[in-house]
């Protein structure tokens, strides 16, 4: 008969078993010892508690000095300073990214946008000075009937306003160049 493979966690035990023993040496705890002694729990829990209370006064203590404050503030320094490094280069990474697709950048959008805007307003003004030029020009007539009924007419009126409305509430306040009307 072949002699069989090894056992590979055989191997390994070794290595794991050997550092839980003296860990179950102390506390009682090995195979058939039954349960943990509650004083030794109680000796470990005291030992924690004092370990916590000297590392939190010595690190209060250090903490509280100028050195480590300034130390602090070096540090912080030198974070911003190479995170404001990193920034940049991430921007112009997706700068030429975008100029390589072909795709515009958010600032190209924000700058055509604001153009448009002054586009609207300055068609806005035209459209007010014509309508204001022809009202003046018009001779006064005596009073026709209307070709359209009241209510369709202010419909189209409102409808204007609205459009308009709509468009200055788009732009930003502090971008407005022309005092409204």
């Amino acid at each position: 008969m072949p002699p069989s493979p090894p056992d590979p966690t055989q191997f390994w035990r070794q290595f794991t078993d050997q550092p839980a023993n003296p860990w179950t040496q102390f506390t009682g705890a090995g195979a058939g010892a039954g349960p943990a002694n509650p004083d030794m729990l109680r000796q470990w829990k005291t030992f924690l508690d004092d370990w916590i209370a000297a590392w939190s006064k010595a690190l209060e203590d250090a903490m509280s000095t100028p050195a480590f404050a300034e130390a602090l503030g070096k540090t912080l320094d030198q974070f911003l300073t190479v995170q404001g490094k990193a920034k940049e280069a991430a921007k112009r990474s997706n700068k030429a990214t975008l100029d390589a697709l072909g795709l515009p950048s958010r600032e190209q959008i924000t700058g055509l946008s604001r153009q448009l805007m002054d586009l609207e307003d300055r068609l806005e003004s035209l459209e007010d000075k014509i309508d204001a030029g022809t009202s003046a020009a018009r001779p006064v007539r005596p009073a026709a009937p209307r070709a359209r009924p009241k209510k369709a007419a202010k419909k189209t009126v409102k409808k204007k306003t609205v459009k308009r409305t709509a468009a200055r509430k788009t732009k930003p306040a502090a971008k407005r160049t022309r005092p409204r009307r």
